[in-house]
């Protein structure tokens, strides 16, 4: 039997075989798709165990520059911090802040005429010690709030005296202050806020589960604290390239 019949015409012919070559076409064209459908799931995993390869080196890179900072925290701040203390107390200096309410190093700098001339000597020298602690403090705060560094790593390292020296250098009431976009050291005024509120969360709950068992109060008042504490937002600065 002859495939092809010369007697017939060409368009006979071509539509004797066109089934055949219909069929396959018709494979080959599913044989592709299930290739390629093959490969794109290679592809997808590939993909996702890359971004979890990139994810493990950025954290360790986080975890990285938080160790740098807070090793500059205690290497270069906090020896500034001790040169600022052997000062003040050689000028005196807590006796002389006796005639200020509230000291505040920015409304000194900003009303200096109307304190002594002895508290204006002192702060001739204290000043500029304040200016520069409070800069490296901004500094330090920088690569956590925008992500450069673990701020959770720090946190629980050196969160403690990182608000304690905020407080005493800047004043709470200006790290504290209702300013959407403070313009003077807003990565320092935000980092104090999410560590102040979450150390003392911390903090209350350690009391809390410390004292639940000996407490003189109802469980009724129990209740409600822990509401209260549970009630403190909860704000945490994720590294870039980990989520």
């Amino acid at each position: 039997m002859e495939l092809i019949n010369c007697e017939k015409s060409v368009l006979e012919n071509m539509y004797f075989l066109s089934g055949p070559i219909i069929a396959i076409l018709g494979f080959f064209i599913f044989y592709q798709i299930r290739l390629a459908r093959s490969h794109l799931k290679l592809v997808e995993q590939q993909l996702v165990e890359s971004r979890k390869h990139l994810i493990t080196i950025s954290k360790r890179e986080a975890a990285t520059h938080a160790v740098e900072q807070i090793s500059i925290f205690i290497n270069k701040i906090i020896p500034l911090i001790d040169e600022c203390d052997a000062k003040e107390e050689e000028l005196m200096f807590e006796e002389l802040k006796k005639e200020i309410k509230d000291f505040n190093i920015f409304k000194v700098l900003r009303d200096g005429s109307e304190y002594s001339d002895d508290f204006a000597n002192a702060i001739n020298i204290i000043g500029p010690l304040y200016i520069k602690i409070i800069l490296q403090l901004e500094s330090f705060a920088t690569f956590f709030v925008n992500g450069i560094a673990d701020e959770e790593l720090a946190c629980n390292s050196i969160g403690q005296s990182f608000y304690k020296y905020a407080e005493r250098f800047c004043s709470r009431e200006i790290l504290q202050k209702d300013i959407k976009k403070p313009i003077f050291f807003p990565n320092l005024k935000e980092l104090y806020n999410i560590w102040f509120l979450r150390l003392g969360k911390q903090k209350m709950e350690e009391i809390i589960e410390k004292d639940e068992s000996k407490t003189r109060f109802s469980p009724k008042v129990m209740d409600f604290t822990k509401e209260m504490i549970n009630a403190i937002p909860k704000k945490k600065i994720d590294p870039i390239g980990t989520k």
